[in-house]
């Protein structure tokens, strides 16, 4: 099993939660700055039908899927830590679309997320 440290991602990175109800999601936000990715994961797989063509023009790449959540379906994106700090104005955009945000700095959020940063993270 994964220590929490082993699946950690860079100092800084953010996990942004948007409820979702389909594959509509992708035009609720912002597309990234050219020449980065964000990761995806989703919870219900419905929610993975986006035209492949859309997310690499926006930036997007879904990775796998979250456990479920109890409200509603939902997609989560992993904002690395160089892209927030690099594209301020960006990072803002996308926050107003969040419906939660988790700051991957503190530990206790690392441990409950874990699991899914591993997926972010190509490491599960």
């Amino acid at each position: 099993m994964l220590q929490a440290h082993e699946v950690a991602p860079a100092l800084g990175a953010t996990l942004l939660r948007l409820h979702a109800s389909g594959p509509q999601w992708i035009d609720r936000i912002p597309p990234v700055p050219v020449g980065n990715v964000i990761t995806v994961t989703v919870s219900d797989a419905s929610l993975r039908h986006v035209p492949p063509q859309r997310l690499l023009e926006s930036g997007y790449r879904v990775v796998g899927m979250h456990p479920p959540t109890p409200q509603q379906p939902t997609v989560d994106l992993l904002v690395q830590a160089e892209l927030a700090a690099g594209y301020p104005e960006f990072l803002t955009e996308l926050l107003a679309c969040a419906d939660r945000a988790y700051d991957l700095r503190m530990g206790p959020v690392q441990l409950a997320l874990g699991p899914e940063l591993a997926i972010h993270l190509g490491l599960s």
